[in-house]
């Protein structure tokens, strides 16, 4: 822990109570990802249906004994729609009301941050993705080969794979969106994070070379990469949005590409406005299970407390506004530590409701160990001595967050490693140590 104190690695995560096959969706909705962007905090949530069909109304009704409150399925008609956007009529649709926030990018390849990711992995896709078990699973491949030296994956494209607008996905879009990646021009913060280990994308990043050399089509559905050295993860960086496929007939066509993309992901960008992202399903989406939700709506930055939004509804003035329908509520929200004790009260309906589950976070504190004094080891290991996490989970997070033992979060490869144990609570050795350094005498 010389470099930082890691304080805290998983909190609770928000899993919608969306019966069988609706929780079957939302691995849909996750598919392209690893979950980390929307299952980050403790929450509740409910289904919240517009005319649903008779199927879904079977899978997800409430029973008799529930309160109203829990689910709703009131269906709703044409007249009770408010919609002056230009869009279609929402009656006869599942809709998904979440609150969002407005994020700084739709482009993938410009994407690091996890409120854009939150939408471009709904959006767009790659070679590779994560299932709601994090086992890493072939996307747009089909299969893919490992040489044996461990140098060169061969990738098979599967032929069903399309864009959004029906256009067959080949590998010399691959080869098209990674050259992008790694061309200084498009200014992405991650291409050498994530796509570097690739042979000749940092000579292009560093303006060096006019192509990456270890890309190649062998044919338009095999794509071929090579590596600069093996890595067993590097499989795992072909899943980030630094390395989903992009048309290139899209992008070129209009500098705002991004906010009309022709994507690959389960849904597609309907609406990107000041108070709200609309996602609608992608109906030429390749893999199974389909997208079961018409259509996503985040309410960005919406002025009202979200535990109201999500028990009362939300009021005429932000249905208006936002063109909603009648009735809306918020049908997942984040559960603040202000919230939690009666979220899970078990005399409280809100319980029903609430799931957590581990997230892929980790909190820490960094030290600039090139000023000082942080460029003493013994300063840094006495501040974290100096550090009580146990009382801080506890007055801070009320024991629903475990302290990080290391920078790997639960259920990533390499977590449990039982040589890593966290620094104890001990001001008197952090006193000591100060005294040590070279700034013990200060």
């Amino acid at each position: 822990m010389g470099q930082g104190l890691i304080l805290k690695m998983s909190k609770p995560a928000l899993v919608l109570p969306y019966r069988k096959r609706l929780i079957f969706l939302l691995a849909t909705l996750l598919v392209s990802f690893s979950l980390a962007c929307v299952s980050g905090i403790p929450g509740i949530g409910r289904q919240q249906n517009v005319s649903p069909s008779p199927d879904v109304v079977e899978s997800g009704a409430a029973s008799s004994d529930e309160p109203s409150a829990i689910i709703k399925n009131t269906p709703e008609t044409t007249e009770n729609i408010v919609n002056t956007s230009g869009e279609t009529d929402l009656a006869g649709q599942q809709i998904l009301i979440l609150p969002g926030s407005e994020p700084p990018t739709f482009d993938p390849h410009l994407s690091s941050d996890a409120t854009s990711a939150e939408y471009v992995v709904e959006i767009f896709s790659g070679l590779m993705a994560y299932d709601p078990e994090l086992n890493l699973i072939p996307d747009i491949a089909e299969s893919y080969q490992i040489s044996d030296d461990g140098l060169v994956y061969t990738f098979k494209i599967k032929p069903a794979a399309r864009f959004q607008d029906g256009k067959s996905i080949r590998a010399k879009d691959f080869k098209w969106s990674f050259e992008r990646a790694c061309d200084p021009a498009t200014g992405s913060y991650t291409a050498d994070t994530y796509m570097g280990d690739i042979a000749g994308c940092r000579d292009k990043l560093q303006g060096q070379a006019g192509a990456v050399a270890g890309v190649k089509v062998v044919d338009d559905l095999t794509l071929q990469l090579t590596i600069d050295e093996p890595k067993s993860f590097f499989l795992a960086k072909m899943s980030y949005p630094t390395a989903y496929v992009l048309d290139q007939e899209n992008v070129e066509s209009d500098p705002a590409w991004s906010t009309h993309p022709n994507g690959s992901g389960p849904f597609r960008l309907a609406q990107a406005g000041q108070n709200k992202v609309v996602l609608r399903k992608n109906d030429n989406y390749y893999r199974d299970p389909k997208p079961i939700l018409d259509r996503v709506i985040y309410l960005i930055n919406a002025p009202i407390d979200l535990m109201t939004g999500y028990e009362h509804g939300l009021p005429e003035d932000i249905i208006t506004s936002y063109e909603l329908p009648e009735g809306s509520t918020y049908d997942i929200i984040p559960v603040s530590l202000a919230d939690f004790y009666r979220a899970t009260d078990p005399h409280n309906v809100l319980s029903r409701e609430f799931t957590s589950s581990k997230s892929l976070n980790v909190f820490y504190i960094a030290f600039n160990v090139k000023k000082p004094p942080f460029d003493d080891v013994k300063i840094r290991q006495a501040f974290n001595l100096a550090l009580d996490k146990p009382r801080i989970v506890k007055l801070m997070y009320h024991n629903t967050t475990p302290i990080a033992n290391g920078i790997v979060p639960p259920g990533i490869p390499g977590y449990e490693n039982p040589d890593l144990s966290d620094h104890q609570f001990d001001p008197e050795r952090a006193r000591q140590l100060i005294t040590e350094s070279s700034y013990g005498d200060v």
